[in-house]
């Protein structure tokens, strides 16, 4: 990536990014100069409206209450604008400043260590070197701090006497090792170390409140199943993480630059935690929302409150608001929205010329213009059709999900299971035709459909998601410098179950890694992927067939995505006490070597 005259822009409602370009522009003519510096060197992303940080503080304050007077350790504060916000919140009684680069951001922070009776404390240390956390950890850094040992109850118990926070922000992205970017490999790494207690866990799990992009997060926290992986598992599994700020939505240019969720199950979710909200008294503060906000509540009253909605019902709803002025961008195909936008302006066009004396003009722009419009009009109902075609399909699977709920309630040997195992089978046979006959390319659609749907309504949690309590804040992008798609995630260690210690975590990401290698491929298949034969511990294990722990009557209808954490904890220890387990896979790296891509997540 290059930098560009638009991303490198500042703003006059926001002189702190001014007061970066011209910093950041002596400093890489300055390294230009000695060639230590090119024009794709990433720059760290800098937050520049106070705005942002006050109303981050206030959605976050209820939980900040029990930091109050704690320690807080501060990675890359940069030019110290959140630092400052946060701490005038906390009030700690000590502040340390981690910044690698003083020489460009010391004239921010060294006011801050040098007013009387501060608790700042400036060092100049790199952030992304795990040594850097063990000799800081060593130094007494925090006096008021005890250390503690893997299985001692404070192992277990969250420290809220000490808090993290800072930004994991560069763009272009900073290499990590390997394929990775340096931002995901910090945030694995932070988020499993409590599990051994190392890096700055060495107190005891800590919360963490850091600054990211939104692309670095995508599949740590997905808002559709489509973007469910591996990584969201082993996040999951050590954390529990929310967003307290998002970005504005995307063009979705197609299903593949996009999170692929259909509209309707994103505005079901969205109604869903703004009602959660409001039943904890939040709100979110109007220069915080977007259409879609309104769109979300418009959908809990068309629904009496369950936000389900047809995708016909959808479309046509969301094509009268573009009509009017709203913005669907992100929810419908760029292409749909701006053959909504064509269709307006000509309408409006012809409002105008009727009023003229001569009410009917030809030209041939018009009549280009006209044809354009019926061609991207005839495409929306091309799309419209497939993705009707593709929720009738879902209906059906949805149909056999809650008949495969019946059954399992069902006496054994009674006559009306037998009937309603009939009725199951033309139901498969029906759904199973209908996959066959659909676009060979576009099943993939179908499938995740079906999973979001059913995570929507499932009993156990499926997507972090789907059951937040709140709804970010929406961000700006000129608030930052320069500007990016940022957010902010609040991250609270989960403690390890009973039993369960860093290297349980180890064995347990390398199992994963070869279970979800494929993440919407059925269990059966999976499990024969790990080894032949390994289908068997399903046998083993009840809860999969178990609807209220998120279970399937017919297994081959359950990816290994919608696997809850207790499922794969289950089949995890069934394999390894497994009597014909490979013996190779005694080795806690066998999978991610014999796979490839290991994207584990360790603390060293």
């Amino acid at each position: 990536m290059r930098w560009s005259i638009d991303l490198l822009a500042t703003s006059p409602k926001y002189p702190l990014s001014q007061r970066l370009q011209d910093g950041h522009s002596r400093a890489v003519a300055d390294k230009r100069e000695k060639k230590l510096i090119g024009r794709t060197t990433p720059i760290r992303t800098q937050l520049v409206s106070p705005g942002l940080c006050d109303d981050s503080v206030a959605l976050l304050g209820p939980s900040l209450e029990k930091h109050k007077g704690c320690d807080i350790l501060d990675l890359n504060p940069g030019a110290g604008l959140w630092s400052q916000k946060l701490h005038e919140f906390l009030q700690p009684r000590s502040h340390v400043l981690i910044e690698p680069r003083s020489d460009l951001y010391g004239e921010y922070l060294q006011p801050l260590v040098d007013k009387p009776g501060s608790t700042f404390k400036l060092l100049t240390e790199n952030p992304c070197e795990g040594e850097t956390y063990r000799r800081l950890m060593e130094s007494g850094l925090f006096p008021h701090q005890t250390r503690v040992s893997p299985g001692e109850v404070g192992a277990r118990q969250q420290n809220n006497t000490l808090l993290v926070t800072g930004s994991l922000m560069w763009e272009p992205k900073l290499p990590g090792h390997g394929s990775d970017n340096m931002a995901r490999q910090m945030l694995r790494q932070y988020t499993a170390a409590h599990w051994d207690c190392s890096m700055f866990h060495v107190f005891g799990p800590v919360r963490m409140i850091l600054w990211v992009m939104q692309e670095d997060i995508k599949s740590f926290l997905p808002i559709s199943s489509r973007r469910y992986r591996k990584d969201t598992v082993f996040i999951d599994k050590v954390s529990n993480i929310s967003q307290v700020v998002i970005p504005e939505p995307e063009p979705r240019v197609s299903v593949s630059t996009s999170d692929g969720r259909e509209p309707r199950y994103t505005l079901q979710s969205l109604a869903r935690a703004m009602k959660s909200a409001r039943e904890n008294g939040q709100e979110l503060p109007a220069h915080r929302r977007a259409d879609i906000h309104d769109f979300a509540e418009d959908l809990e009253k068309m629904t009496n409150g369950t936000g389900i909605i047809s995708i016909a019902q959808c479309n046509e709803y969301l094509g009268k608001q573009v009509r009017q002025g709203k913005s669907a961008v992100g929810l419908l195909k760029d292409s749909i929205v701006k053959s909504y936008v064509n269709e307006k302006l000509r309408d409006e066009h012809e409002d105008n010329e009727s009023n003229e004396e001569n009410p009917h003009p030809t030209s041939e722009e018009s009549t280009q213009i006209n044809r354009n419009i019926n061609r991207n009009a005839a495409q929306r109902n091309r799309n419209h059709k497939l993705a009707a075609d593709k929720d009738e399909i879902v209906d059906l699977a949805e149909s056999i999900f809650d008949l495969e709920c019946d059954i399992l309630r069902m006496e054994p040997e009674s006559p009306e299971k037998a009937t309603a195992l009939e009725v199951l089978k033309t139901y498969n046979d029906k759904y199973e035709a209908a996959v066959k006959k659909y676009y060979p390319n576009m099943r993939g659609q179908i499938f995740s459909d079906i999973d979001d749907r059913l995570g929507l309504r499932s009993p156990v949690p499926r997507m972090r998601w789907d059951n937040r309590l709140y709804e970010p804040l929406v961000v700006q992008m000129d608030e930052v410098w320069p500007k990016a798609r940022v957010s902010l995630i609040d991250i609270e260690p989960r403690s390890p179950s009973e039993g369960q210690d860093a290297e349980y975590w180890e064995y347990f990401q390398d199992f994963v890694h070869a279970l979800l290698w494929r993440v919407d491929s059925s269990l059966p298949e999976a499990l024969q992927r790990v080894q032949p034969g390994a289908v068997q511990l399903i046998d083993q294990i009840p809860i999969l067939r178990d609807p209220s722990k998120g279970g399937r009557l017919d297994l081959n209808h359950l990816r290994v995505r919608m696997l809850t954490l207790e499922m794969l904890d289950e089949l995890y220890s069934a394999y390894r006490d497994w009597p014909f387990k490979d013996s190779d896979a005694d080795h806690p790296h066998h999978f991610r070597m014999l796979m490839g891509g290991d994207t584990s997540v360790r603390s060293s």
